[in-house]
């Protein structure tokens, strides 16, 4: 039998009707693995068995459109253990019915649902009706810096019909809709705009304790940080008299992030330059003039820095610029095709 095989084209459609019958539950399989991490489908599909997949990378951030009928899967330890990293899933589901049962714990959700599941929980899932879906896959380390060190994070359904869920609800779904237009470029701001989203999401699912009293307090004073990131004269005082608090406590509520005010502000401020250095609208705007848009006033320091952030000088970082629109793991110009 003619192994399956599955790989991307950004924005492409996949499609099992071009698989023979027999082929369908491996190539299926691989779908899977290939996009929500390892997942074993746990009986064989039926011969009527439709199913569609696509794609796109989004600075590192996978989303994952798929539509498909009735089927079911799991993650199991043995699943878990193949894993390099641990992934957030955040899904909205616009049509159909799907189940869960995360550890312990059974999710039920349909069109206009919002859930988050995470990879190192083993899970089930179960499609009971034809199912269109899109699904963001965050890898941890990309959260680490934005959420507190001990935060846990389980499988739940998000409102998403009010508030801050019915925003990042909205969100994915645009993306979803732009998926055909979206450029690299457009990538380096959506991967900011989601993490934020997201981050702000989970924040609000923390319970009211002192401790999430103080990480909520924690995105207050890191929103006008953001606010006020281009002033150089940004200083923990400034910082501390505008959130009327003493820059010792400002120092207190910044170790949940395992890093210092200071040292969270000059990544903010260099993930900035980075991407005005890698955008081709400003190719022409000299690195200097980045530097001093984004607080810096000190040329060595700033080179410094930067390197040690991003691995190389700011004018090779830009003059290599397209190997870092392109993701590290994947070909941009790979075929996309279940056979």
């Amino acid at each position: 039998m003619k192994s399956p095989s599955y790989n991307f084209l950004s924005g492409h459609w996949c499609s099992t009707d071009d698989i023979a019958i027999g082929d369908r539950t491996d190539a299926w399989q691989i779908a899977l693995s290939s996009s929500y991490r390892d997942w074993k489908v746990n009986k064989r599909v039926p011969a009527d068995f439709t199913a569609q997949m696509r794609q796109r990378d989004i600075g590192g951030i996978q989303l994952v459109e798929c539509i498909c009928s009735p089927c079911g899967g799991s993650r199991t330890s043995q699943e878990i253990k193949r894993d390099d990293e641990p992934y957030l899933g955040i899904q909205i589901t616009t049509r159909g019915m799907e189940h869960f049962k995360v550890d312990d714990q059974a999710l039920s959700f349909g069109a206009g649902d919002l859930v988050l599941w995470v990879s190192n929980q083993t899970t089930e899932f179960i499609v009971t009706e034809n199912l269109h879906k899109a699904t963001l896959m965050i890898p941890f380390a990309h959260l680490k810096e934005r959420l507190p060190r001990d935060m846990s994070i389980r499988g739940s359904v998000v409102d998403s019909k009010t508030g801050i869920g019915a925003i990042l609800f909205s969100h994915i779904l645009s993306m979803t809709n732009q998926f055909e237009s979206l450029d690299a470029m457009d990538s380096v701001c959506l991967k900011r705009v989601t993490l934020e989203l997201v981050s702000a999401t989970l924040s609000q699912k923390i319970e009211t304790t002192p401790h999430g009293l103080s990480q909520r307090y924690l995105k207050g004073i890191q929103n006008y940080i953001l606010d006020h990131l281009q002033e150089e004269d940004l200083s923990l005082g400034r910082i501390a008299q505008a959130n009327r608090i003493s820059v010792r406590y400002l120092h207190m509520v910044f170790e949940q992030t395992g890093k210092s005010a200071s040292s969270w502000i000059q990544e903010q401020r260099l993930e900035r330059c980075g991407e005005a250095l890698l955008n081709p609208v400003l190719k022409g705007r000299q690195v200097s003039e980045i530097m001093y848009q984004w607080g810096f006033n000190d040329a060595s320091h700033f080179s410094r820095a930067f390197k040690l952030h991003f691995g190389s000088s700011p004018k090779h970082y830009r003059n290599h610029q397209d190997t870092h629109s392109l993701p590290k793991h994947q070909d941009h110009n790979t075929v996309a095709s279940f056979t």
